[in-house]
């Protein structure tokens, strides 16, 4: 062992030390939600509503009760459904057959139908509490009986459930989805491509159009055949298209936008086309040789996929993916506890991520449905089913229309104003909430925690016994439902 008075004499020698820099502060630890708003918060995310008086009496009286009523939750048969909503912020197939004329006229209950399929697989595999991985290994797809003589598929009934597809397609879970593909369909000079990356981003959060990469084309009217020889001779371009071309040619059995072909054949998956998709290219997932019913089990053996699933939910509870210690911890215990959603979950709630108190603004979905269960109205044929449905109001009120607008608003605006002043004329004169016999302020104070979760200040109670005084209930339930505080969890 070395004397340490050499390393003084070292010290010594080299003049003086630098001192260094004073330590800067450690950040404040942030607010947190607690109580009453913790549990609006929770309740608006996992099923859609605001939480009841009595639930909210619950935990006035005993904090302890919180975990209790997150296991409620947990279990309440509105939870899968909003976690498939989760995902459509991902997958973005809810409202796209809107946009799609290549049918003509579609029912509502059949767009509605297409458009949810994907999305129900998600939800089949949180209600029963399946590994995840069964989203891209499940041998069957999620139908109803809407569906059943459109798509190839039988066993379904009005209820959704798993199904089983009549085509000879192979099955690897969502990517063996008609609706998925007519969702992420091109061209065919587009060779499967969009659909590659479409798997790549949805299910490995890896998107190939953000890949580092430089070049240049001359644009010559001969462009697109330089193109195309491009993609497999430039080093550039190999970066993503030594694994994004054979990625896609594993759905060359789907049509693409420009096939010529009877709706029901287009509907199919086609082994002719498949055979001609992989004579040209041969289908690998990263290097490995796999056609469609092998990639399902690659993925789901993918370190990138339980890690994207992990971001998929945060993100859709949190706002934001997670801090990447924090997406490290989710993940080992996301994988160490079976791909169960409903325990990643659980553990998200009880992060302080999740229980920042800076308030998020309600999804168009969430708005929906916790104004129709306060106002006792239904959601499916009520009046705001539409805050849901039509892609125009679900842009107004910050969301996506799932074709055009892919990301949503994450502040106040105009147009959610709007929303909710639409919201409010669809409403007020429908719902059978007030009771008209009872005392006004008593009545404006209940009013005031079933649909805003807290309890109106004095200078408040007074302002909506004015307004009750002037324009009746029909303005006091107005001005509840476009409150500011209405819109935000």
């Amino acid at each position: 062992m070395r004397h340490p008075l050499g390393v003084l004499w070292f010290l010594a020698c080299a003049g003086d030390p630098e001192l260094p820099e004073p330590v800067e502060e450690l950040p404040e630890a942030p607010e947190l939600l607690q109580g009453s708003p913790l549990l609006a918060r929770i309740s608006l995310d996992l099923i859609g509503r605001r939480p009841t008086q009595v639930e909210l009496q619950r935990l006035r009286e005993d904090p302890e009760e919180l975990p209790i009523l997150v296991d409620e939750y947990l279990d309440d048969p509105d939870f899968a459904g909003r976690m498939a909503w989760i995902w459509n912020d991902s997958f973005h197939t809810a409202v796209f057959a809107d946009d799609y004329q290549r049918f003509g006229e579609l029912s509502t209950e059949r767009r509605r139908a297409m458009g949810m399929a994907p999305l129900m697989m998600v939800s089949l595999i949180v209600e029963q509490d399946l590994p995840f991985s069964t989203l891209v290994t499940s041998q069957q797809l999620a139908g109803q009986e809407v569906l059943a003589d459109f798509y190839p598929i039988e066993g379904a009934s009005t209820e959704w459930g798993w199904v089983e597809s009549t085509d000879g397609r192979p099955m690897a879970g969502v990517l063996s989805s008609t609706s998925l593909w007519l969702r992420y369909s091109a061209d065919a000079t587009n060779y499967h491509r969009a659909r590659a990356n479409a798997v790549s981003r949805l299910l490995l959060c890896s998107d190939f159009l953000e890949r580092d990469a430089g070049f240049e084309f001359a644009l010559q009217p001969e462009a697109l055949t330089n193109v195309e020889e491009a993609v497999w001779n430039e080093g550039a371009c190999l970066t993503c298209h030594a694994a994004l071309d054979p990625l896609g040619a594993a759905f060359g059995g789907f049509a693409e936008k420009s096939d010529s072909l009877p709706a029901e054949q287009y509907l199919r998956w086609s082994a002719m086309q498949d055979a001609w998709q992989t004579a040209q290219l041969q289908p690998t997932y990263y290097g490995v040789p796999a056609t469609l019913d092998e990639m399902g089990p690659l993925i789901a053996q993918d370190p990138r996929f339980s890690r994207c699933v992990v971001q998929r939910f945060h993100e859709g509870l949190v706002g934001v993916a997670p801090e990447p210690l924090q997406h490290d911890a989710l993940t080992r215990d996301f994988v160490e506890q079976g791909l169960v959603a409903r325990d990643l979950v659980r553990t998200i709630l009880f992060s302080e991520a999740y229980q920042d108190a800076e308030l998020r603004p309600l999804t168009n979905e969430q708005l929906a449905s916790s104004l129709s269960a306060s106002l006792g109205l239904p959601l499916e044929g009520g009046p705001l089913e539409e805050l849901v449905w039509d892609p125009d109001l679900r842009v107004l009120s910050g969301g996506t229309d799932d074709v055009s607008v892919l990301q949503r608003s994450g502040a106040p605006s105009p147009g959610r104003e709007a929303a909710l002043w639409w919201a409010a004329q669809q409403a007020v004169g429908v719902t059978a909430l007030v009771d008209e016999e009872a005392d006004a302020s008593a009545e404006i104070t209940r009013l005031y925690r079933i649909l805003l979760s807290a309890e109106p200040s004095p200078e408040t109670l007074a302002g909506l016994e004015a307004l009750h005084a002037s324009d009746g209930w029909e303005g006091v339930l107005e001005a509840l439902i476009r409150h500011p505080m209405g819109q935000l969890h």
